[in-house]
């Protein structure tokens, strides 16, 4: 799975609407007006920049939990 994807996954717990495909072409004012306006309601008050390391955090977190798990059950 790519990054993009795993940011794409991980945005929808914290996004009402997962970020689109195309979102890492955007600009930045683009990209941080969807994720304040699509903020899950626990979230409305951060901003953009803190609901975007939110969502890093967890795809992060998932690459390295899940994927390193598959890898280790194949070996």
């Amino acid at each position: 799975m790519k990054e993009t994807e795993l940011i794409i996954w991980a945005s929808g717990t914290f996004l009402t609407e997962h970020l689109p495909n195309n979102y890492d072409i955007w600009t930045d004012d683009q990209f941080n007006s969807f994720l304040e306006d699509h903020a899950w309601q626990p979230f409305e008050e951060w901003n953009a920049c803190d609901i975007y390391q939110a969502i890093e955090d967890l795809a992060t977190d998932a690459r390295l939990t899940f994927f390193k798990k598959e890898r280790l059950e194949t070996i």
